[in-house]
């Protein structure tokens, strides 16, 4: 009758728009990967990454900042404020050591390094990277996102690399990407979706 043919109807639909959003993703996967591949030549030839244990899967994720809307604020204590840090380097890469002794190496004196200060204290930081123009793509991305350990889990960290996306959404970039990271699940909070997983030998297929 008439309503088994609308369940005909409305199973078909909803199969349909299944097969566009897996369609979807995997003509966003293979852009991604092609852009991964773009930005890191080499990537998987170089030591540090080679030498990573074997189990230890990564990941870059992305988001479109052509296509996004206003992002959700987070919460964070009284007297914590955001901003382009404009000091002394040396102060800045005591607080990276504080968190990562690794990362130091990677804030130089003319990066431009977005934080998040409690007082004159930094307590959460960001280095605003511009990777360049990879198939007609505007692509920059908050990079090394820290927060010292006694500032974390206060919401300091997102609100800090949600004002960092706006920043870079605003300059014009189109996309913001993040690179090398193993807390995705973190990033989607904001609205940053998983573009790429990888290890030590290469992409990892979902």
């Amino acid at each position: 009758g008439a309503s088994t043919l609308m369940e005909m109807q409305e199973s078909l639909w909803k199969r349909l728009l299944s097969s566009n959003e897996d369609q979807k993703r995997d003509e966003l996967r293979m852009d991604c990967e092609k852009l991964f591949c773009d930005m890191f030549p080499g990537f998987f030839d170089a030591p540090g990454i080679k030498n990573l244990p074997e189990e230890e899967v990564f990941a870059e994720l992305v988001m479109d900042l052509r296509e996004t809307g206003n992002m959700p604020c987070y919460a964070y204590p009284d007297g914590i404020t955001f901003g382009i840090y404009k000091g002394d380097a040396g102060k800045l890469r005591e607080a990276v050591a504080l968190v990562d002794r690794d990362w130091v190496q990677y804030f130089q004196e003319n990066d431009r390094v977005y934080c998040a200060f409690d007082g004159d204290r930094i307590v959460s930081f960001c280095i605003l990277d511009d990777f360049g123009r990879h198939e007609g793509l505007h692509i920059g991305g908050p990079g090394c996102v820290g927060t010292v350990p006694d500032s974390r889990r206060k919401g300091i960290g997102l609100e800090m690399v949600r004002r960092a996306t706006e920043i870079l959404k605003e300059e014009g970039f189109d996309l913001s990407w993040i690179h090398y990271t193993h807390v995705g699940p973190w990033y989607e909070k904001l609205g940053y979706r998983y573009a790429v997983r990888w290890n030590r030998r290469g992409i990892v297929p979902d």
